[in-house]
């Protein structure tokens, strides 16, 4: 199975021969290809096929491979009454390009799949459904990656992002923001707590061990903002804060006395119990994730 063509030699020096027979058996048996095939190669304008084809037909019906000069598409694998169906490797060359190894159906992605972009670099492996990522993936790019959940082609549910092996945010996102419960690393203060679409916003905990320094308390947009307790430079206080100003400093002489009877205060609140179940779920799908 062989087009003579410039740009399909260049395209096989950079990336490789194809060869698909170690999934052929498997896909041909999934597929249940009943009807009678027959090999054809033809040529309409710039599209070029050569394969199977339903018999007495030109309809492509079985393995085979095209390629469509004006668009710089490359296709080789299954196809199933015309259309890419099973398990395939599409090279397209033109708006950015890439190449995508893995199951199709009717003409789209679907199912478990790798898909490396030519102009930027992002690789990604996972789950495919319509053509979008959707379903657990994992996502690279030089020194950043993501793993975790996907819905529409954007970061929704639990994920991990990375750079360089140092964790940037661990947490729940939504329509590819940071929301909902979750970790991050701003470099010299850590994060740990409630976040509305990518800002701290509800209660958390941002600490340093560097600077030995604790807030724990509200947060709004980003700022602290509402009743909290603050360690700076070694003693501890109860502060009202206003757009991340402490404007109430009471100093805590017994810093333990005082933590057990906030926590009989926390307990007795209804706003305790719901947030725990928003950390209890985070903490199941962070399970999930690691034994995925």
């Amino acid at each position: 199975m062989k087009i003579e063509d410039e740009l399909l030699s260049q395209l096989r020096e950079k990336y490789g021969e194809f060869n698909f027979n170690e999934h052929f058996d498997r896909i041909e048996e999934c597929l249940n290809l009943r009807k009678e095939r027959e090999w054809e190669k033809y040529t309409e304008g710039d599209y070029t096929y050569e394969g199977e084809v339903l018999k007495g037909t030109s309809i492509p019906y079985g393995r085979g491979m095209f390629y469509i000069q004006s668009y710089g598409i490359i296709y080789q694998g299954w196809f199933f009454m015309g259309a890419k169906h099973g398990y395939g490797k599409e090279i397209r060359t033109v708006t950015g390009g890439y190449i995508y190894e893995g199951e199709y159906s009717q003409n789209e992605f679907e199912g478990q799949g790798t898909t490396i972009w030519d102009e930027t670099g992002w690789n990604h492996t996972g789950a495919y459904q319509s053509g979008d990522k959707n379903g657990y993936g994992f996502l690279q790019q030089d020194f950043f990656t993501y793993k975790g959940n996907y819905v529409d082609d954007l970061k929704h549910g639990f994920g991990e992002q990375r750079y360089g092996g140092n964790l940037l945010y661990k947490g729940m996102h939504y329509q590819d923001i940071m929301h909902g419960w979750g970790q991050a690393d701003e470099g010299v203060y850590q994060y740990e707590g409630e976040f509305q679409m990518a800002a701290k916003h509800g209660f958390g905990r941002k600490w340093s061990d560097s600077l030995d320094y604790i807030y724990c308390g509200k947060f709004k947009d980003d700022l602290k903002h509402g009743r909290g307790i603050l360690k700076s430079d070694g003693e501890y206080k109860f502060v009202m804060m206003y757009k991340d100003k402490a404007i109430i400093k009471l100093p805590i002489y017994n810093f333990e006395n005082y933590m057990t009877r906030a926590v009989r205060r926390t307990l007795q609140s209804k706003a305790y119990y719901w947030r725990l179940m928003r950390f209890m779920l985070a903490q199941c799908l962070n399970k999930q994730d690691k034994v995925v």
